[in-house]
């Protein structure tokens, strides 16, 4: 029982300081308070991948990561997206619309064809501080395009994971370096 009593009390202090963590960063030009990403491979040719993330925008120079940017292509479809953006009181200002989302080809200059296009929008609000939450789930044909996941950032990064999901039934081969955890 004091076992249990000390395991809470050292818990609930360290949440206790990831809440109070969350409010001393408003000297920097953005802090990033989620960033949950999730894989789910179906079979050896088709792959889920899930993003949900939530910035919290503090400075004028913060707006720049209020631009999302998702790529498609034959082999990458975007399923679904949203985004809003969230006052400083909590509450919604704007949420994403169809006519938010511009669409441009992307290629290289010496490539006569390329089929990769970006979808974007820009989340912006004039009243700082504010948040930006965006989600999007993409449906992948290929596994050749695995996607990267990067916790650092150049600004601070409060909460960030990377979930991949495979089923037993699916090979996978598997090197471990530095630690004795098997997948």
């Amino acid at each position: 029982m004091i076992a249990l009593f000390i395991f809470l009390l050292i818990h609930s202090s360290a949440v206790a300081q990831l809440n109070s963590e969350k409010l001393d960063y408003e000297d920097v030009e953005a802090v990033v308070l989620l960033d949950k990403n999730e894989f789910e491979v179906l079979n050896e040719n088709k792959a889920k991948f899930r993003k949900h993330c939530i910035i919290q925008i503090n400075q004028d120079g913060g707006k720049k990561y209020g631009h999302i940017a998702i790529s498609e292509n034959k082999f990458i479809k975007i399923k679904t997206m949203s985004a809003k953006t969230i006052d400083r009181d909590g509450e919604i200002v704007e949420e994403l619309k169809e006519k938010h989302l511009k669409k441009y080809p992307f290629s290289a200059g010496y490539i006569l064809y390329d089929d990769t296009n970006y979808k974007w929008c820009e989340l912006a609000y004039n009243f700082l501080p504010y948040k930006i939450e965006y989600s999007y789930e993409l449906e992948m044909s290929s596994l050749f395009f695995w996607p990267d996941w990067n916790p650092q950032r150049d600004i601070p990064v409060l909460e960030s994971s990377y979930k991949l999901i495979i089923d037993n039934s699916i090979k996978f081969n598997t090197y471990s370096i530095g630690n004795n955890l098997e997948p």
